[in-house]
C-alpha cells in the first residue's frame, strides 16, 4: 500500500474543505429563507404634481390656494415573498444595513394567504386610508360631511354576538350624534366597562375620521426614506417614538403628533420659530 506523504495529506484536506465551502455557498444561493426585507421606499410630495402635469391632489367646488415646499409621502419597499424568496446572502445584507429590517416573511405574507390575496389586501387598505385621510381634512377644515360607521365583524360569544349585524349603520351612542370629531369608538370607549350601551342602528339600507394618528409600519425605513429625499422634518405618531430611539438620520428633525389638528398646529408652531414636541 503506498504511504501518504504529509503534503499529499494537506492537499487532500484542503480540498475537502474548499469543496465543503463551495458546496455551502451554493446552498446558501439556491435555498430560500423565510424572510423579506424591508427598505425605504420612494416618497412623493403630495403637494406637487405627476409626471402629467396634474395636481396629486385635486379639490372641485371649493376655493383653492397655491402651496409650496413639500409634504412627502413616505413608503417602505420589500423584497421577498413566496413569490421572489431571499436567498442567504440577501437576509445577511439586509441585516448589515442600518436603514433596512429583515422580518419574518409570515409578518406580510400569512400562511394561508397569497402572494396576490395580500396585495389586494394592501391595495383596499390603501383605498380605505384615502377615504379617511379626506374625511380628516373635512372635519379639521369644518366642511360639513355624512359620517357613517358600519358594523364589518360580530365577535362570537360577545355581548353584540346577535345583536348587531355585519351592514349594520350605527348612528349614536346613547342618543349622541356619530360624528367625524365624535365616532363609534370614542363614545363607546368613555363608558366604563361592563356599562349597558344604547345604540342606534340603521340596518339593511368608517377607523375613525376625527383626525387621531395611530401608530404606522416601518418607520424607520420612512425616516431613511423621508432623509433621502431631502425632508428635513418628520411628522412622528407619538406612538412610534420609542420605535425612533438610535434610528434618526443625521439632519432630520421628529415632531411628535397624536392628531391631525395637533399636526397642523405644531407645523404653526415651527414657521413662527416656537418650541413644539419631539421624541
Amino acid at each position: 500500500m503506498p504511504k501518504v506523504t504529509p503534503a499529499a495529506r494537506r492537499q487532500l484536506t484542503l480540498l475537502i474543505a474548499v469543496a465543503g465551502i463551495a458546496a455551502a455557498v451554493l446552498a446558501a444561493a439556491l435555498i430560500p429563507v423565510p424572510y423579506v426585507i424591508l427598505s425605504p421606499g420612494p416618497t412623493l410630495n403630495t403637494l406637487g404634481a405627476k409626471p402629467s402635469g396634474k395636481n396629486l391632489i385635486q379639490i372641485s367646488g371649493h376655493r383653492t390656494y397655491p402651496t409650496d415646499g413639500h409634504l412627502n409621502l413616505v413608503t417602505v419597499s420589500y423584497q421577498g415573498g413566496p413569490a421572489a424568496p431571499l436567498n442567504l446572502f440577501a437576509a445577511l445584507q439586509g441585516w448589515l444595513s442600518p436603514h433596512e429590517a429583515v422580518v419574518p416573511q409570515e409578518e406580510l405574507f400569512p400562511a394561508n394567504q397569497t402572494q396576490q390575496q395580500v396585495t389586494r389586501q394592501d391595495t383596499q387598505q390603501m383605498v380605505g386610508s384615502q377615504q379617511l385621510a379626506q374625511a380628516a381634512a373635512l372635519c379639521q377644515l369644518g366642511i360639513k360631511f355624512e359620517t357613517v360607521d358600519t358594523v364589518n365583524f360580530v365577535e362570537p360569544g360577545m355581548p353584540a354576538a346577535g345583536v348587531l349585524h355585519k351592514g349594520d349603520v350605527i348612528r349614536a351612542v346613547d342618543g349622541k350624534p356619530v360624528t367625524c370629531k365624535t365616532p363609534v369608538g370614542t363614545l363607546i370607549k368613555a363608558r366604563p366597562p361592563g356599562s349597558t350601551v344604547a345604540l342606534t342602528v340603521d340596518r339593511n339600507g368608517a377607523i375613525a375620521a376625527n383626525g387621531a394618528v395611530s401608530p404606522i409600519g416601518g418607520i424607520q425605513q420612512k425616516m431613511a426614506g423621508a432623509r433621502a429625499a431631502g425632508a428635513t422634518i418628520f411628522l412622528t405618531p407619538a406612538g412610534n417614538c420609542p420605535d425612533t430611539a438610535g434610528a434618526v438620520p443625521q439632519g432630520l428633525r421628529l415632531i411628535k403628533v397624536s392628531t391631525l389638528a395637533g399636526a397642523v398646529h405644531e407645523l404653526k408652531a415651527l414657521a413662527a420659530g416656537d418650541s413644539v414636541p419631539s421624541c
